[in-house]
C-alpha cells in the first residue's frame, strides 16, 4: 500500500512530506509497524493481531452451539428441509401424466 500526503494535512507534522505529494512506502521505523511489533497492539499495519485466548474460546463456543442446533433441529424435524409432503412415486404416475402418447 503506497501513502499519500496531501500537502497541509493536519494529521502530517512532518514540513518535508507536506511539501510534496509523492507516494511513500512505509518502513520498519513507521511507528504504527513498531506498535504492532511490541506487546501493546493496539492495532496493525498490515498484519492481523493475534487474538486473545478468552475471545478465541467464545468464538468457538458459539460456532460449536449454533452448529448443534442445525443438526439437532434438522435430525428432528428434518420435514423443514426436505418438505411436508410424501414423495411422489414415479411408478404411480400414468402415461398420460408423464406425457408419453398413448400406442
Amino acid at each position: 500500500m503506497v501513502v499519500f500526503r496531501r500537502p497541509g494535512h493536519e494529521a502530517f507534522d512532518d514540513e518535508e512530506a507536506q511539501d510534496t505529494a509523492e507516494p511513500r512506502a512505509p518502513t520498519d521505523d513507521d511507528e504504527r509497524v513498531r506498535e504492532c511489533a511490541d506487546e501493546r497492539r493496539r492495532w496493525c499495519y498490515r498484519m492481523v493481531p493475534e487474538p486473545r485466548k478468552g475471545w478465541t474460546f467464545v468464538a468457538d463456543f458459539l460456532g460449536g452451539l449454533m452448529w448443534w442446533w442445525v443438526f439437532w433441529n434438522f435430525w428432528h424435524e428434518s420435514a423443514h428441509i426436505t418438505g411436508h409432503f410424501p414423495f411422489p412415486r414415479p411408478a404411480d404416475w400414468s402415461d398420460e401424466e408423464l406425457g408419453i402418447p398413448a400406442d
